[in-house]
């Protein structure tokens, strides 16, 4: 990575003057109390400059670190540059020699920057332009050096009617130095790697304490298919040798297959009512002859069906009572009888 000064317009330079790296890391391991790095500078004007390098403090309030003014912070303190007043031909290039003491650094990562301006010449008449480039500077003192990293958003689980296209994944450094974060995405169905994606290819670090938030976009290599599949999300940061793997179950059930599956279920349903009907009422069992023995017929007399009355859509008839009168007898008649007299005599 580079960062370039553009020279002024009085010089008519044909390009400008570059700086390499422009972040610098620099590690002091837990048995050494000193370390030294260097930045590479070239000249590409056609004209000689005067450059001066000095440390100075950065804003940790922020995740773009910008320099600031001052030099009053430990880290700023803690480096020294050894050639800080660089006089630099055209086409030359020179190494700026830094040197870091980490007797007075607590322990963990360490933030501060160099600030390089160019010297402008008094004697030549041109407008005052007070160029500077800065690059910046990470220490990291190994002796109670502490690295955490942690992922902390849910991934995705339960039923879905649509496959993962996009996740968003945070991640929190709660140690005491800045950590850059990788991660690999996958999608697993049937043993087979379905989709896949990486994070944090512009290497973005995250200061002790903060967090920072990824957006990621799953490329699926072949379709998803109904069932039961599996996302893996295995995260590191860099210098981390073992990774961290964490995962999650989910269902994928589009609204096609759940349709089929409700009328396979309603078919299943109406089958099994309609075997347990027939089962509560079984048919007679036929009774089969064993080998060789003789069979019978017999034919049962049936009685001959009485004949079916056709019905009419009249009323019927109503029952009449027949009621029959008898004459009553003649009275008995008697003959009269002459009554003999009888006298006494």
């Amino acid at each position: 990575m580079w960062g370039v000064i553009i020279a002024p317009a009085a010089a008519t330079p044909s390009s400008g003057i570059s700086f390499s790296p422009a972040y610098m890391v620099i590690d002091i391991p837990a048995n050494q109390d000193a370390a030294d790095a260097s930045v590479a500078i070239k000249n590409d004007t056609n004209s000689t400059v005067q450059l001066n390098a000095q440390a100075t403090d950065v804003d940790t309030t922020t995740s773009s670190l910008i320099p600031l003014t001052s030099a009053s912070s430990k880290a700023s303190k803690s480096l020294s540059i050894q050639n800080p007043d660089i006089s630099l031909l055209p086409g030359k290039s020179v190494n700026l020699l830094v040197h870091i003491n980490s007797t007075g650094l607590v322990a963990g990562g360490q933030y501060t920057s160099i600030s390089i301006k160019r010297q402008t010449d008094t004697s030549v008449k041109s407008v005052p332009i007070n160029q500077a480039v800065s690059i910046g500077v990470f220490i990291t003192k190994e002796v109670g050096a502490a690295r955490d990293l942690k992922l902390q958003t849910a991934l995705p689980s339960g039923v879905r009617l649509s496959p993962p296209q996009r996740l968003v994944l945070s991640f929190r450094v709660d140690g005491n130095v800045q950590l850059v974060p990788r991660a690999a995405i996958s999608v697993l169905g049937g043993g087979h790697v379905l989709a896949k994606s990486t994070i944090n290819d512009a290497s973005t670090g995250i200061l002790p304490g903060n967090k920072h938030t990824f957006d990621v976009q799953l490329h699926y290599q072949h379709a998803l298919s109904p069932g039961r599949h599996k996302l893996v999300v295995s995260y590191r940061y860099d210098g981390q040798i073992t990774p961290v793997t964490v995962q999650s179950t989910f269902w994928y059930l589009p609204t096609w297959y759940v349709l089929l599956v409700l009328m396979g279920i309603a078919a299943l349903t109406r089958f099994m009512w309609y075997y347990l009907r027939r089962k509560s009422h079984p048919a007679e069992p036929v009774e089969h002859p064993a080998p060789g023995t003789i069979v019978e017929h017999i034919v049962e007399a049936q009685s001959k069906p009485k004949p079916v009355r056709k019905t009419t859509n009249r009323q019927p008839k109503k029952a009449v009572k027949k009621v029959t009168t008898r004459k009553s007898p003649k009275p008995k008649t008697y003959a009269k009888t002459k009554q003999k007299k009888v006298t006494k005599k």
